[in-house]
Order: structure tokens, then C-alpha cells, then sequence
């Protein structure tokens, strides 16, 4: 049964992107002006299209899109015989985790900022992104669900920059180069979102469409340490809050954290902080008594 919804995180904001297919369609027919509570995303593949957005008449020709914001009154009024447009719905909701930058906030607040009812431009990287994730839902190749997520990340990341980049700009802040953000955007969401998983750099390559020795020298990078040291120090924050917070084995906590073996965790783990997870526990419950 296909998903309604697919579920991605940019930050600290999760999007649920409503499932239609993302193929583009010939349609010639018309609804009356209409608002959402979500986003509400167009992209004309082919032809040209017309939009009535709060009174303004907006022309969308070929490989332009129209991101119409929350609570905006809309309609296509016209298109071109040989139009194909895709269109989708999405919400936006805030995570509690901690970031460097509040992007949930900066999203809201240009959204709510008077005459601001919409992104407009053209942008032939997004209308890739769509197309390969219309290819890859055809497929349903292994990695399907895995690349899909990924390439609505780069096209999310890609949509939201310019205004990102305005309120940078505006706080006087550094602008970051969109292809190396896109990336660490990527890399830091797989990283957080997988680690449990038997995750590899061969796969997280193919997802970022590089090569092994191009991630790793990415992950160094960003990070300051290849891909193993990253993905073995968020498995051992995560198993330590286990260690300190709940009552599970120590077997079920390493499988929690993505070792096959207790052996390996055991290892690893006695290897970085000199001392066995048992001990970490006492001296935890002891510090804290």
C-alpha cells in the first residue's frame, strides 16, 4: 500500500509531504480561488500557466515554480493546450531538538511578513530533484524510499534558501554556499535519523551522488572526522542517555544503538571512555544519588 504521507527533517522542522506521485499532469481544469492551512507547491514542466494569487496575476512559464504560502487565496486562471504541471501540498511543523539556527522560525516569520505570499522563481535543480523522485517511486528500487527522503531534503533545502539566506542576510550573518549546506543538511539528517541502522558510507554516497573517497573527505570536512568516528560517536551519546536513563540490558541497548554484537559495542565503548557500559551505569547512579 503506497504512503500518504512522507515525512523528511530540515533542521528543526519536520515536512510531511503529501503523496500524489509527483509526475506532472495535462489537466485544463480550474478550481475557484481557494486557501490551505499548508504550503501548497507548483511546477510547470512544460507550457506555461497563470496564477491568481491574493489579486496578482502571476505567469508561470517552463521550469519556474510557485510556492504559495499558508492561508493564501489562489486559483490557476489559465494554461497553455500543452501544459504539465505537478502540484503538492505540505506542512511544516517544529522539532523540539536543539540547532544552531531556529529555521522553523525564520520560515513562519518571512511567511507572515506583510505581501509575502509567495516564493516565485525558476529553478531547473528542483524540477531534477522531482523528476528523480518520480523516478525512483516508478521503480521501487531498494533504495527507493531512502533516495526519495534524501532528494525532497536537496529540494526542500533548495526551496527555503533564498528566504533562509534573506534573514541571514538581514541579521548580518554569513551566507553559506547552497551546495555545501544541502550536503551537511543531508549528512547530519542521515546520520541522526539512521545510526541505528546498518548504515554505510557506500550508502550515503550514493544518496549525496558521490564517490566513497569524495564523502569522506566531505564528513571530514564538516565534521572533523571520517564517517566511522562520526556514526560511532552518536552510537555511543545515544547509548550512554540509555545507560543513564533506563533499566535496559546492556545486550538490548547496543542493538538499540545499531551493533550487531554485544562484543563490538562492549569494545567500542570500553575503548572510548575506559570503562565497561556497566561501570558508566553505577557511576552514574552513584554521582547522582
Amino acid at each position: 500500500m503506497k504512503e500518504t504521507m512522507i515525512t523528511i527533517t530540515i533542521g528543526n522542522m519536520k515536512i510531511k509531504i503529501e503523496n500524489t506521485g509527483f509526475a506532472p499532469k495535462e489537466s485544463s481544469m480550474y478550481t475557484p480561488a481557494h486557501s490551505h492551512a499548508n504550503f501548497e507547491f507548483h511546477m510547470v514542466f512544460k507550457g506555461s500557466s497563470v496564477m491568481d494569487i491574493e489579486e496578482q496575476k502571476i505567469s508561470v512559464n517552463q521550469n519556474e515554480f510557485v510556492l504559495v504560502f499558508p492561508e493564501t487565496f489562489h486559483c490557476t486562471s489559465s494554461q497553455s493546450p500543452d501544459a504539465q504541471i505537478l502540484c503538492f501540498g505540505f506542512s511544516v511543523e517544529k522539532l523540539s531538538k536543539i540547532q544552531s539556527s531556529d529555521f522553523y522560525e525564520k520560515l513562519i516569520s518571512h511567511t507572515s511578513q506583510k505581501n509575502e505570499f509567495i516564493l516565485h522563481g525558476q529553478n531547473t535543480l528542483v524540477a531534477d530533484y522531482l523528476k528523480k523522485i518520480h523516478s525512483h517511486q516508478s521503480l521501487k528500487t531498494a533504495f527507493s524510499s531512502d533516495a526519495t527522503k534524501a532528494l525532497f531534503v536537496l529540494l526542500f533545502t533548495e526551496l527555503f534558501l533564498p528566504v533562509f539566506e534573506k534573514n541571514n542576510s538581514n541579521d548580518n550573518e554569513p551566507q553559506e554556499s547552497s551546495n555545501s549546506y544541502l550536503q551537511t543538511v543531508m549528512i547530519e539528517n542521515y546520520f541522526n535519523d539512521r545510526y541505528m541502522e546498518n548504515i554505510t558510507l557506500s550508502k550515503l554516497s550514493s544518496l549525496l551522488y558521490l564517490s566513497e573517497k569524495q564523502t569522506n573527505r566531505l564528513i571530514k570536512k564538516i565534521f572533523g572526522m571520517d564517517f566511522r568516528e562520526c556514526l560511532s560517536k552518536i552510537r555511543m551519546k545515544s547509548a550512554k542517555k540509555l545507560l543513564r536513563e533506563t533499566k535496559k540490558d546492556v545486550k538490548d541497548i547496543a542493538e538499540a544503538v545499531g551493533y550487531e554484537s554485544y562484543n563490538g559495542f562492549y569494545l567500542a565503548f570500553k575503548s572510548k571512555f575506559n570503562m565497561t557500559p556497566l561501570e558508566y551505569r553505577k557511576k552514574h547512579i552513584t554521582n547522582m544519588q
